[in-house]
């Protein structure tokens, strides 16, 4: 049977878009009418031209576009029909195409034409010539296809338009990442004077006052500690800013790091005397390395004062030293402090983290992310790990040799490191005082009594100071202590910090108020 005989035994009589297939229809016109069918039916812009570029054929889909009857167009200049009425440029261009495909080129390219809601709206189009050849190899006619691309370019657009929003916000963000280095940079150095001058005089007055008493050597020293630790945040932010702003260069000097360390280490001998805290250098007698004095005296500095920080009275802080394989060297700085949680290791060295709770040491959380970015500008890399039989452990490890074709300048003595600029730490000078030597156990009968909770030493003191005179003062250093005391002894007035640790103060006054039949106790935040 004959493929063709099959088609016509689907019905005696299809029709589809107009065209009748008849059963007794003769193969070829059978043929002619399934091949108008498919033409029209398809989605894209397609016809057929003669060399003239005269129109032969057109489907349905690009009459309907520009509302054109096949008869509108049949047997005319492909360039006059109402597609191209956008412009005569847009005609001059398809005839020129034309032209060209003439010659058996195949060209392409995008129109704007009318070609949606019968020829009322203009669409973008991939608009193509096809020379089709004969069986001489000669051009015979040419093909017209045009795919509607107006979504397509629509949504290029779009995403063009986005992408330039987000670059433009790249830009903004930029902008304002460098106001910001450059505010901290200013402000940090601005600041740096001030401290200067409030410090130069308040250490004069410490070592010449002889005649000064007690309470007036009492609140220098609140000064000199808060002006240092100011002085050491101030630092902090300027260093951040440079290191922001890719200013922080290196300048590497052979060092001897156990040397280094122990002169660092000097500056804490009296946190050391006055909390009873067992401090060891181990390994190595000699380590020496390429590195920036400043720079490392800052991580080693900041490391300890972490240490001690953490490490309750009775503690003990070991720094150790060891030579690597592959030229490199390892410092240690271990403690027996309440350690770092293992949910916090990864991010401690975060700007404004502070990973280990629980003594009531505050901070700005600059300290160790100063540490890593210090470590990582020598090479390194730095870790906290846990410390034998309880307490944190962090390990730097740096090459023992700087990059090649670094300047390195001879080692210094003594006199290096105290021109590096290295910031006393807050730990070093006069010791904390005595909180018991300030406020006595017993009360002077007669006086109110105000329950201070503050975890912050000096302000604790200088409270007391302030109070002492017409109060019997209660120092508590968070929320839970208050609160106990609080409840043991009820004040006639409560003075609270709101961010301590433990017990927050909003969590101490919310416990207070959920007693039955407590006093009413005025709370001053």
């Amino acid at each position: 049977m004959n493929p063709d005989d099959k088609i016509c035994r689907v019905a005696r009589q299809t029709s589809v878009r107009g065209v009748v297939i008849e059963a007794g229809d003769a193969r070829d016109v059978r043929r002619q009418k399934m091949a108008r069918i498919i033409l029209d039916s398809m989605y894209q812009f397609l016809g057929l031209l003669d060399l003239d570029g005269n129109v032969l054929e057109i489907n349905q889909a690009a009459l309907d576009g520009a509302g054109l009857a096949l008869e509108d167009v049949i047997g005319k200049p492909f360039w006059q029909a109402r597609w191209w009425e956008v412009s005569e440029e847009v005609r001059q261009r398809v005839r020129e195409m034309i032209e060209e495909a003439r010659t058996g080129r195949f060209v392409r390219c995008d129109f704007e034409v009318f070609g949606d809601q019968h020829g009322s709206r203009t669409i973008v189009i991939d608009f193509s010539l096809t020379p089709i050849l004969d069986d001489a190899g000669q051009v015979a006619f040419l093909l017209p296809e045009g795919r509607n691309i107006t979504e397509k370019i629509a949504g290029s657009a779009e995403l063009s338009r986005k992408n330039g929003e987000l670059q433009a916000a790249l830009e903004r963000l930029k902008e304002l990442d460098g106001y910001k280095t450059r505010f901290f940079a200013n402000v940090s150095h601005e600041l740096r004077t001030p401290l200067a001058l409030i410090l130069g005089p308040v250490e004069q007055l410490i070592h010449e006052g002889a005649a000064l008493g007690e309470r007036e050597r009492f609140r220098l020293a609140t000064i000199q500690r808060n002006a240092r630790s100011l002085l050491q945040q101030v630092n902090n932010l300027l260093d951040l800013a440079r290191i922001d702003a890719d200013r922080m260069p290196m300048a590497y000097v052979q060092a001897n790091l156990v040397a280094l360390v122990r002169e660092i280490a000097a500056g804490f001998d009296a946190a050391v005397e006055d909390r009873h805290i067992s401090f060891s250098l181990r390994g190595e007698d000699e380590l020496y390395a390429d590195v920036d004095r400043a720079k490392f005296a800052r991580v080693v500095e900041n490391l300890l004062s972490n240490a001690f920080k953490f490490t309750p009275p009775g503690g003990r802080i070991a720094c150790s030293f060891e030579h690597l394989s592959g030229g490199r060297v390892l410092i240690s700085v271990q403690d027996t402090g309440p350690g770092v949680p293992d949910e916090m290791k990864q991010h401690i060295f975060d700007r404004f983290t502070q990973g280990r709770e629980g003594l009531g040491a505050g901070g700005s959380g600059l300290g160790l992310n100063i540490v890593k970015e210090f470590v990582e500008l020598h090479r390194g890399t730095v870790v906290v790990v846990d410390a034998p039989g309880g307490g944190a452990c962090f390990q730097v490890e740096l090459p023992a040799r700087a990059p090649d074709g670094a300047f390195v300048r001879a080692g210094a003595g003594r006199e290096g490191l105290l021109a590096a600029e290295a910031v006393p730490s807050p730990a070093a000078g006069l010791s904390l005082p005595d909180e018991e030597a300030f406020h006595p156990g017993t009360f002077q009968p007669g006086k109110p009594k105000v329950l201070v909770a503050e975890d912050n030493l000096d302000l604790r003191l200088f409270l007391h100071d302030v109070l002492s005179g017409e109060y019997n003062v209660i120092l508590r250093e968070d929320g839970e202590a208050a609160f106990e005391a609080a409840v043991a002894d009820p004040p006639d007035l409560i003075v609270t910090d709101l961010m301590m640790p433990r017990w927050d103060g909003e969590r101490f006054v919310r416990a207070l108020a959920e007693l039955p039949d407590y006093p009413n106790v005025p709370v001053l935040v």
